[in-house]
């Protein structure tokens, strides 16, 4: 009878080559450095800021996208299966979109946050920060569940994101300063996710978004003319007469252009110099007084200049 052991005999060669691999294996763990205290603090002030931030500017696109499901449902009468499937798709590209563009943002964001800041509110929330324990006693305290106290909630930093159709801006404010920092990227790249597209291929037909484009197109077209109508009567201060007439002159000049979502990013100077920039315009001459006319000449050099 033949008997095989059942211990495992390595070659020479083996054997040679598991001990190599275990003294390697015992060095990098020896050379493996402690974390650095203030280092790995530091690491989790910034996991906390930049989940803050991405949770902002997810909101931010979420309730966007939300809005144009309601408007679906409110103008086509969307089944209720067809309305799930678009929430659903608008929050995976939502996240997806917001994920991926504040990895770009938070860089910038850090560089300028003061190393000794316990709360910064970001987006409207506030979230609470580590801070070195060395400086603790320095700092405000609270006891549990208790809200910040009053005397500092218009101290702590801020960081706001406004989301334009094709470009996100982040401002860092603390105080009396602010800066920002913005990129494109925008809106329009949550509305051309392909998870959003196909839902909208599967859950709504082509008619039924022709439909909604117009209800919009008019909506626009009805803002612009707020928009410029308003900014005229601020600038001559109109009479109640005049700024009907006025409003009257501007919807001729806003129904020959295109007006689109994106003409109302940087606080909608495409729209204003698309509309306000027309020959039509000078029709205004007839109406305004001749103080109010020369004071819209001084106006209309500014609004070429994006001044306004």
């Amino acid at each position: 009878m033949t008997v095989i052991s059942s211990q495992l005999v390595l070659r020479p060669g083996a054997a040679l080559l598991a001990f190599v691999v275990c003294c390697c294996a015992t060095l990098a763990a020896q050379e493996e450095p402690a974390v650095d205290p203030a280092t790995q603090l530091k690491q989790q002030r910034d996991s906390i800021i930049s989940k803050a931030m991405t949770d902002a500017l997810y909101n931010q696109c979420l309730t966007r996208t939300m809005l144009e499901i309601d408007e679906f449902r409110r103008q086509v009468d969307l089944p209720a299966t067809s309305i799930k499937r678009l929430q659903l798709a608008a929050k995976g590209a939502a996240s997806q979109y917001a994920e991926k563009q504040t990895a770009g943002d938070v860089a910038s964001m850090l560089g300028k946050m003061p190393p000794l800041v316990r709360w910064l509110d970001v987006g409207g929330v506030l979230v609470t920060l580590p801070v070195p324990k060395k400086d603790e006693e320095r700092l405000p305290k609270l006891e549990e569940e208790e809200e910040p106290p009053s005397e500092i909630q218009n101290v702590y930093p801020k960081i706001e994101v406004i989301l334009n159709e094709t470009s996100v801006t982040w401002y860092f404010r603390q105080q009396k300063s602010s800066s920002g920092y913005g990129r494109g990227g925008g809106y329009s790249n949550v509305t051309r996710h392909p998870i959003w597209v196909k839902a909208l291929d599967s859950n709504v037909t082509k008619e039924q978004r022709t439909k909604v484009e117009e209800v919009r197109r008019r909506r626009l077209s009805q803002s612009a003319a707020d928009l410029c109508t308003g900014l005229v009567s601020a600038k001559v201060r109109l009479s109640d007469p005049q700024r009907d007439q006025v409003q009257a002159l501007i919807r001729k000049c806003v129904e020959k252009q295109a007006i689109t979502r994106r003409d109302f990013d940087n606080r909608g100077y495409s729209v204003v110099k698309k509309v306000l920039n027309q020959k039509e315009m000078e029709g205004l001459r007839e109406i305004l007084t001749d103080d109010q006319w020369n004071l819209w000449k001084l106006c209309v050099q500014k609004i070429r200049t994006g001044n306004f």
